[in-house]
């Protein structure tokens, strides 16, 4: 029920940002000539994750998405392809820094958010600016993320992110 009313109103809402960045990247004062609206891409956490993928999907001014531990909705038939070591669904936001009850025994809630940071800056320099595959060395001596099969169960409908131009 959930998936069917608000899905949507958070896709739209997500467009409605992408439309907003599109006028001010002509209008604004202060931005105008200086927003790249070329190349935007789009990440979330749980169910802003879903979010953003089903708005690649859907829109073309969207290039990248990364969806960060969330839930598949929408037309999207997609795993994800990188796993957190002992994390848990909190670790990608800074909740576990509010409460160490919400910490799992023995993650480090910062140098987890360091990594998250590593990983989704590098896709996305990768992706919209561009950039040279670059190596993702761990932060610490141990590995930083556990690489799982990158699977892809493709529908019809469904398009492969990031986006080639």
């Amino acid at each position: 029920m959930m998936n069917d009313r608000v899905f949507p109103v958070w896709v739209a809402d997500q467009r409605f940002a992408y439309n907003t960045l599109e006028r001010w990247a002509v209008n604004d004062p202060l931005l105008a000539g200086k927003l790249d609206v070329t190349r935007i891409g789009s990440f979330g956490h749980s169910f802003g994750g879903a979010t953003a993928l089903e708005v690649c999907r859907s829109d073309t001014r969207c290039r990248a998405a990364v969806n960060m531990d969330g839930g598949l909705y929408g037309k999207i038939v997609t795993e994800p392809a990188v796993e957190l070591p002992g994390s848990t669904h909190y670790s990608f936001t800074i909740t576990q820094l509010l409460s160490p009850l919400l910490v799992p025994k023995g993650f480090d809630p910062r140098a987890g958010l360091r990594i998250v940071d590593k990983y989704l800056r590098t896709f996305f320099d990768i992706h919209l600016r561009g950039m040279e595959k670059l190596p993702l060395e761990p932060a610490s001596g141990q590995t930083d993320v556990r690489w799982l099969a990158n699977r892809k169960i493709r529908s019809p409908s469904s398009t492969t992110w990031p986006r080639r131009q």
